[in-house]
């Protein structure tokens, strides 16, 4: 039943591949750390033909760890063999995204998407309005 409703109302950001796919292009490694149960997040992913889209995908429920616990960061560094010092780690949620990448090592950018920011959460290196714009940030045309 969550699939059938997912399914009637998922459509991916019209930019996300072509950002990933500019990153890559570029040289950057992509990892996605994403909280939830294996088998949805998985579905999402290839519903939202993202699934081939990254280097690396940790999903807490296949981990047994989520995010903001610190050792989901290590290991996606583990994995890309990326020390968490040249890491650049996007996301939107204060404390699961910028807050425990700041602290596992990695720059972060916030994607203010809900435009509210947590106090007593460490400051993002970066602010942007959309994940379109990160290619500009990272200096990429």
């Amino acid at each position: 039943i969550v699939f059938s409703c997912f399914e009637k109302k998922a459509i991916p950001f019209e930019y996300a591949i072509g950002v990933i796919d500019k990153l890559k292009s570029n040289g950057y490694k992509i990892g996605l750390i994403t909280n939830g149960k294996s088998q949805l997040q998985r579905k999402k992913l290839s519903m939202l033909n993202l699934d081939n889209s990254f280097d690396e995908i940790i999903i807490s429920g296949e981990f047994g760890k989520h995010k903001p616990d610190l050792t989901i960061f290590y290991e996606m560094s583990k994995r890309l063999n990326i020390s968490e010092e040249k890491l650049i780690y996007v996301g939107d949620h204060p404390i699961n995204d910028i807050d425990a990448a700041s602290k596992a090592g990695y720059k972060t950018v916030w994607v203010k998407t809900n435009g509210t920011w947590i106090e007593g959460c460490a400051t993002p290196d970066f602010s942007i309005n959309t994940v379109e714009s990160l290619p500009s940030l990272l200096g990429i045309d």
